[in-house]
């Protein structure tokens, strides 16, 4: 019969707290993003194929990623019930989150990335966002290997520079693309009322999606970095990825 291991209360608010918290809000705003994307396919029914497959993609991955996330939570809470270095150790499914979570940022990106260049004609602004887009995914997988190298959520503070980078990056080119989509849409004219109601909900849209993913990310990365022995950050890291 395994031994019980039975962590002070300390530990536990400080890391299970966090993680099931952050993977109980991923589960509702999972809610959230199939209510947007039924909404972009009821607005935008003539928008391009790719861009349906685009967002398809993206509620596709969304779903195995929450699928993942309630396994590692149940095999936490469930399967190794009272043994803490079984959740400190973690599974697949939980080291494949930063890779996953940045795979969902490199199709929501590249969804407002293929805006901006409609709105621009600009393939500097395409080519520049896509090459800053991959870069950003590669950093998230390789953050996402070297976590699985070391198969510990307590030493995450070890892979501190692929970590950082991915966020950053990923924060800053959120606030670029839609800081471009919206000044484009805002100062183009139309006389037609329901052109500028799209027009209107489009430049909403982009301003709630870029402050709210760069101020999840940037609570991530501040956490993540001014306390790394601590579980604190997976409570935003979690929700990174809707």
């Amino acid at each position: 019969m395994a031994t019980i291991q039975v962590p002070t209360s300390d530990i536990l608010v400080e890391s299970v707290g966090p993680f099931v918290t952050g993977i109980m809000l991923q589960q509702m705003l999972m809610g959230v993003l199939v209510v947007q994307v039924y909404d972009y396919f009821r607005l935008f029914s003539k928008d391009p194929l790719r861009n349906k497959a685009l967002v398809s993609s993206l509620l596709l991955v969304s779903i195995f990623q929450t699928v993942l996330d309630f396994y590692s939570l149940y095999r936490s809470g469930i399967t190794y019930y009272g043994q803490f270095e079984s959740f400190n150790t973690g599974s697949w499914a939980l080291w494949s989150e930063i890779a996953l979570t940045a795979l969902v940022g490199a199709l929501s990106q590249g969804f407002f990335l293929e805006r901006c260049f409609v709105a621009t004609k600009s393939w500097l602004v395409l080519a520049g966002g896509g090459i800053a887009i991959l870069a950003s995914l590669c950093a998230g997988i390789s953050a996402s290997i070297f976590w699985g190298e070391t198969k510990k959520i307590s030493e995450m503070s070890n892979i501190s520079l692929s970590m950082a980078l991915w966020l950053i990056s990923s924060a800053v080119i959120s606030i670029v693309t839609s800081f471009i989509l919206i000044t484009k849409l805002t100062l183009a004219k139309t006389e037609f009322k329901r052109t500028e109601a799209i027009i209107t909900r489009i430049v909403s849209l982009s301003f709630t999606t870029s402050s709210l993913t760069a101020a999840v990310t940037i609570v991530e990365i501040v956490l993540y970095l001014a306390l790394p022995n601590k579980g604190w950050h997976l409570l935003p890291f979690f929700v990174l990825g809707k």
